[in-house]
């Protein structure tokens, strides 16, 4: 039941890119991250699950990825202050991986942890700003029916959710693995609402 519940978890990241290739909507900004959750939701299901295989450094590149392509989201953006903050998270972002893969750490998920903590900041200070630039500026009729409005809120609302677990997980693990799976459905959860609101904002982006 739990296997067949990730495999729906993973189908619907893959349903975002699907969706826009059959709409044959441009995507903007956001095309990178889409596409990226279809590549990795495809490959967790062949390797991770189907073919169980040691998918660590998988889940490591693809969180350098994702760094990569929600900081280029936001970038493109271009509301005030924006591009400068890119800037110091791209030059933060550099930094951290740098310092972490020349450090001879074996613990591959140690160095996830720390480029995990910069995205969660990421996204939380530009969806901040978003919204505040959105309500101050007024320039949007209705969020509704904005596709960044879903975007933005999917983000937040995944790394909000999963946080401290991603942070912790090592100490889950070592202390309290019997208990593991009652935090992983959290991490479920959060996968569920990100790619729904992924969903409905491809389907926005083709009705506009």
């Amino acid at each position: 039941m739990f296997k067949l519940l990730l495999y729906i978890i993973l189908f619907l990241g893959i349903v975002p890119a699907l969706l826009a290739l059959i709409k044959k909507c441009s995507l903007g900004s956001i095309a990178p991250f889409v596409y990226l959750t279809a590549i990795g939701a495809a490959y967790e299901a062949v390797f991770s699950l189907f073919l169980e295989k040691n998918s660590a450094i998988w889940f490591a590149t693809y969180d350098i990825l994702a760094f990569l392509a929600i900081l280029y989201y936001f970038y493109r953006l271009n509301f005030p202050k924006m591009r400068l903050l890119s800037l110091i998270f791209l030059v933060s972002f550099l930094a951290t991986a740098g310092s972490i893969y020349i450090l001879k750490y074996d613990n591959i998920f140690f160095k996830q942890q720390g480029i995990l903590f910069l995205l969660n900041i990421l996204v939380f200070i530009f969806t901040i700003l978003w919204f505040w630039n959105t309500f101050v500026k007024m320039e949007i009729g209705s969020l509704w029916k904005e596709p960044d409005f879903y975007y933005i809120s999917g983000l937040f609302i995944y790394h909000a959710t999963t946080f401290m677990l991603f942070l912790l997980s090592d100490i889950i693990i070592k202390f309290d693995a019997d208990k593991f799976f009652d935090y992983w459905i959290l991490n479920i959860v959060a996968n569920f609402l990100l790619k729904s609101f992924l969903i409905i904002g491809v389907w926005r982006t083709s009705h506009k």
